[in-house]
């Protein structure tokens, strides 16, 4: 469901700010994930992982996550962010794409919602 309120988050990020794309991330314990979404033809809307990897739990993990794989995950997610991630210069095209997000998702999104976080 988490992964469902991120999707539903970034769609109307887009709609709203009439962005390129929009940046999610999502963390669980000590794993981060981050995630990507466009708008790429009419009403259809792309939400796929970018990187995915886990923090040290100790300082003896430390050296292990300062690892080459891990700066070059962050670089792309870097790089997504600041091509993606921005007013469009068409904005008048995304504005002619978008479509309204169903209200038969809000429902099941907030259903499951933690109060207790």
């Amino acid at each position: 469901m988490d992964t469902l309120r991120l999707a539903i988050f970034n769609k109307n990020a887009i709609d709203v700010n009439k962005l390129d794309g929009s940046l999610a991330f999502q963390i669980h314990g000590f794993n981060i994930t981050f995630f990507v979404s466009r708008l790429v033809a009419n009403g259809i809307y792309t939400f796929f992982e970018i990187a995915h990897f886990g923090f040290p739990q100790s300082l003896d993990d430390l050296p292990s996550f300062i690892s080459l794989k891990n700066m070059k995950l962050l670089l792309g997610v870097n790089e997504a962010f600041w091509r993606l991630c921005r007013k469009s210069d068409d904005s008048a095209t995304i504005a002619g794409r978008y479509k309204v997000t169903l209200a038969g998702l809000d429902p099941l999104a907030l259903k499951s919602l933690l109060h207790f976080r």
